[in-house]
């Protein structure tokens, strides 16, 4: 529906708060990227605030389907306000996330996007799972930190029906047969009969699609 990628104000502060006026300057960043990558925060670590402006036309805000606010990859912890309504937080670089927006988009919208990555202090007592990003033999200076907004945002519209999250998990298997555990979650707009139709294709070796 809409690429939120590009411009957008950031500023590193040392709290969050409900409330960010223009009283103090906003550095300006093309984004997907990570804060360290701006030239005024290349030994930043902590706290940005991110800060988008956006306009829906009419035929957008009143198309058919619920809208979620997709983040792809934030670097680490993270809370989202639009237009001044509280919509989540969450944590975790390494993989998107859907929030609801549906209700809370107008036609011209700010979008707010209060993002943390600590430093860590203890390599043996780490409170984030960032990996080799926060401490690494061959990385081992404490000023690197790739906080930021690293992936796209973006406003997706969704179906009716949709699959939010999918696991799938193999139990048992021989050489002729396997026992697959699949669960999904799913959103639905109003309650219905749905079938769902799950095909396993082999990616690493030939063989038939089941």
């Amino acid at each position: 529906m809409l690429n939120l990628s590009g411009l957008w104000q950031l500023r590193p502060v040392d709290a969050f708060s409900d409330h960010y006026t223009n009283s103090e300057p906003w550095l300006e960043q093309v984004l997907p990227a990570h804060w360290q990558e701006h030239p005024e925060l290349t030994q930043h670590t902590g706290r940005v605030v991110y800060r988008k402006t956006f306009t829906l036309t009419p035929e957008e805000r009143t198309a058919a389907g619920r809208v979620a606010l997709r983040v792809r990859g934030v670097f680490y912890r993270f809370r989202i306000r639009l237009n001044g309504v509280g919509v989540a937080q969450s944590e975790g670089y390494f993989f998107p996330q859907d929030f609801e927006v549906t209700e809370h988009l107008a036609t011209d919208n700010e979008l707010i996007i209060e993002v943390e990555s600590p430093q860590e202090r203890s390599c043996l007592e780490k409170e984030t799972i960032t990996g080799v990003f926060a401490h690494w033999d061959a990385l081992s200076s404490y000023r690197y930190n790739p906080g930021g907004l690293w992936l796209p945002v973006e406003l997706v519209r969704q179906p009716p029906v949709h699959i939010r999250e999918t696991m799938c998990h193999l139990e048992t298997f021989d050489e002729t047969q396997a026992y697959v555990c699949l669960r999904l979650n799913l959103a639905v707009d109003t309650p219905q009969r749905t079938a769902w139709r799950v095909t396993f294709t082999p990616h690493n070796f030939s063989g038939d699609s089941q």
